[in-house]
């Protein structure tokens, strides 16, 4: 399997001299097909701090219009990502809250394909990305055409985007490593670790399999060969939704 939690292009004002640390940045988020509505929403009041309307009406400007610009200003480096249309299917995962945090009950084959997956993100990002690969260029795309302010921009940049991936996905090995009869009890920013690793795994699968948005809104066809992919796919939505529901609430 593959990766990403993808940086799209960033537009910026100005002409093309020099880009300055002090220029203000514009961050435009392109549509796809693959994430959660309810998790784009949550990613613009977690980067942004905007109110839940606020962000409710960007995400839906970005899936209606295909990109709209939801910041602009002299702000930390933006990193954009992609947005896409929310997903149907179920999850038989079983999550509820506790005074030590959000209890997730997994039955034995959904902990050990996480474990799994776990396992495979592991190894996809102690790889070098590779300029070919679809999966790579979705978790680290050019954000500029021109190779000048591409190199500046990576400059910037630096490892923080592979940084901030591996981080989360130890956080949620470990949380899985330490789970007690199937139950993982998650906290504080290892909620976050879990939602952004779920997110990679799904769009490293939506990536690799090419998926369309009117794959995501079909009925699973068990003939199609990529069914038990897009099962995996759907499946995680589903957990990845209900924790975003929990959190909400």
């Amino acid at each position: 399997m593959s990766e990403t939690l993808a940086p799209e292009r960033l537009d910026e004002t100005g002409t093309d001299e020099d880009v300055s640390p002090d220029r203000p940045w514009i961050v435009v988020v392109w549509n796809d097909p693959i994430n959660l509505m309810s998790y784009v929403t949550w990613v613009f009041q977690k980067l942004f701090g905007y109110s839940h309307e606020k962000a409710t009406k960007l995400m839906l400007d970005v899936h209606q219009k295909g990109r709209a610009v939801v910041s602009s200003g002299p702000r930390e480096a933006p990193r954009s990502r992609t947005l896409g249309h929310n997903l149907k299917g179920g999850v038989m995962a079983t999550i509820d809250r506790t005074p030590d945090g959000l209890s997730i009950e997994l039955e034995g084959d959904e902990a050990s394909l996480l474990e799994r997956l776990t396992d495979e993100m592991q190894l996809l990002l102690g790889e070098e990305p590779s300029p070919n690969d679809p999966v790579s260029k979705r978790l680290f795309p050019d954000a500029y055409d021109d190779p000048k302010d591409q190199a500046q921009y990576r400059d910037l940049m630096g490892d923080s985007l592979a940084a901030g991936r591996k981080a989360a996905l130890a956080k949620m090995k470990e949380s899985l490593a330490a789970r007690s009869d199937d139950r993982v009890v998650l906290e504080g920013e290892t909620v976050d670790a879990w939602l952004s690793t779920i997110n990679d795994m799904r769009l490293a699968i939506g990536t690799r399999i090419d998926v369309t948005e009117e794959v995501m809104n079909a009925e699973l066809d068990p003939n199609n060969p990529q069914a038990g992919a897009l099962a995996v796919l759907h499946w995680l939505g589903g957990v990845q939704e209900a924790v975003l529901r929990e959190i909400s609430n």
